[in-house]
């Protein structure tokens, strides 16, 4: 069982970078995207750096707010919630056309955000013991550029091929992805939990029957 244990943290820290790098794929592709915002609606400096800003300001607050939730909840529902959420709201992008309103979806973008970092590093210290917590937490940080590397690469080709709206769903399609595995293999390991505390109950039930057994025949 503890080998099964061993193994299945591994897996957990796979899943948690996953679905890291998923969220960051949306957030970093801000960047790549404003370029292309700037030329197709002529916007000034301030407002494609406005941009990029809005979708990182949410997180600032909501982490705050979700690492609290979660030290009371758990990580499961918000990190993978969250995620799903993210995805969501950049399906509203795809209908945008009008600054402010893209302004508007990318800081909400930014809010659903802020489960990713605080859930992730939860995971981590919940399944490592102290001596792999360093490097785990290392692993599961590497989600955080690898994100944003595969955004940077990838969105513009998806731009030149589909246009943004195209770029902007698979953004979507990413978190939405990223939240539902993160959801599925979580929920693996609570159903082990509660299996694994249902045998270690029918065992000593078990147990407890074998004694008394053995007293009325003693009596």
């Amino acid at each position: 069982m503890s080998r099964q244990k061993a193994s299945y943290k591994w897996m957990i820290l796979f899943v948690a970078t996953l679905s890291q790098a998923c969220a960051t794929f949306v957030t970093y592709g801000v960047g790549p995207l404003a370029a292309f915002w700037q030329r197709l609606y002529d916007l000034s400096q301030f407002q494609t750096g406005l941009l990029v800003s809005s979708v990182q300001i949410g997180p600032i607050f909501s982490m705050l707010l979700f690492g609290n939730w979660m030290d009371r909840y758990g990580e499961r529902w918000l990190v993978g919630g969250g995620s799903i959420l993210l995805g969501i709201s950049m399906l509203f992008a795809y209908s945008a056309d009008h600054y402010l309103y893209l302004t508007g979806v990318l800081l909400a973008a930014g809010v659903w955000y802020g489960t990713a970092q605080p859930g992730g590093s939860k995971a981590v210290v919940k399944w490592f013991p102290s001596h792999h917590r360093g490097l785990a937490m290392g692993i599961r940080q590497t989600g955080i550029p690898i994100g944003g590397a595969v955004a940077s690469a990838a969105l513009p080709l998806l731009f030149h091929q589909y246009g943004w709206h195209g770029a902007v769903l698979v953004q979507a399609a990413a978190a939405i992805g990223g939240g539902l595995l993160f959801l599925y293999s979580t929920e693996s390991n609570h159903h082990r939990q509660k299996k694994r505390k249902h045998l270690h109950f029918v065992k000593k039930s078990s147990a407890f029957l074998k004694i008394k057994r053995s007293i009325r025949c003693f009596l």
